[in-house]
């Protein structure tokens, strides 16, 4: 004999009862993804809009539905700066990550800055990822690494077990004068075994030429062999198309953004 509570049995008519509406339905519920997604945008700052696909590894689609999600729940602040949109966690997301970093946007001059510099974090992530990026924002709250006219580089990079200091990384779109730009790689090499240069195309010349006149004042630091100079413009070209090769092969992101 049937419960006639049971919810989900025929009704006299035939058709099937309604099922119990669950308590949290309409709710956001936020996975690891989610809360791994909002630390790397604290850690970077800010994120434009164009590479937050490249962070979640979805379409745009996905990637905008993902934004609404935050946003409806307040973790995410978003605004149009200079035709771009930029997004950054909100104090509430900067609260329930634990962080005391404060929740506001950064200023419309550092954003072409801060944008490359998540650039160069996303090429390591897929190119690199037995090393260990370590944000300029973490290591600046470092207290006791930071002494007396220490200024932190973009990032560290740290080895697998994040045991042993591998890098520096710095990114630069603008020439610096040849003799600042000698003095911070020397100050680079005295901390760190190596140092990672991303430049815009206009820059590298001027790393390379401050190697070359550090090289011949200080032989001890060995500029020529400690210091990588890259062209940001390679990196990120590399990695629109990993993106494209990952779209592409079979369970490649959906229009969706579902994974």
């Amino acid at each position: 004999m049937t419960n006639p509570n049971q919810t989900n049995q025929p009704s006299p008519q035939g058709r099937p009862r309604p099922t119990r509406r669950r308590s949290d339905a309409g709710q956001v519920r936020l996975t690891l993804r989610d809360l791994e997604t909002l630390r790397w945008i604290a850690e970077q700052y800010v994120i434009a809009g164009s590479a937050l696909p490249l962070l979640l590894r979805v379409a745009p689609g996905g990637a905008r539905k993902w934004v609404q999600r935050m946003r409806r729940v307040g973790l995410l602040r978003s605004a149009v700066i200079n035709g771009v949109m930029w997004h950054w966690p909100s104090a509430r997301a900067m609260y329930d990550l634990d962080l005391a970093w404060p929740a506001t946007r950064p200023k419309a001059v550092q954003l072409p800055h801060l944008h490359a510099i998540g650039a160069v974090r996303l090429w390591h992530a897929a190119s690199e990822p037995h090393l260990h990026w370590v944000a300029e924002r973490v290591v600046r709250s470092r207290a006791q690494r930071i002494g007396d006219g220490f200024r932190p580089p973009d990032a560290e990079l740290w080895d697998a077990s994040d045991s042993a200091l591998v890098a520096a990384v710095e990114v630069e779109l603008h020439p610096k004068a040849l003799l600042l730009a000698r003095n911070v790689i020397a100050d680079r090499l005295e901390r760190y075994p190596q140092v990672r240069y991303v430049c815009a195309d206009d820059v590298d010349g001027v790393v390379q030429r401050a190697c070359m006149d550090l090289a011949a004042a200080r032989p001890d630091l060995a500029p020529l062999e400690r210091v990588q100079v890259r062209r940001l413009a390679d990196l990120i070209a590399d990695l629109r198309a990993q993106a494209r090769a990952r779209s592409s092969a079979p369970g490649g992101p959906s229009p969706s953004g579902a994974r």
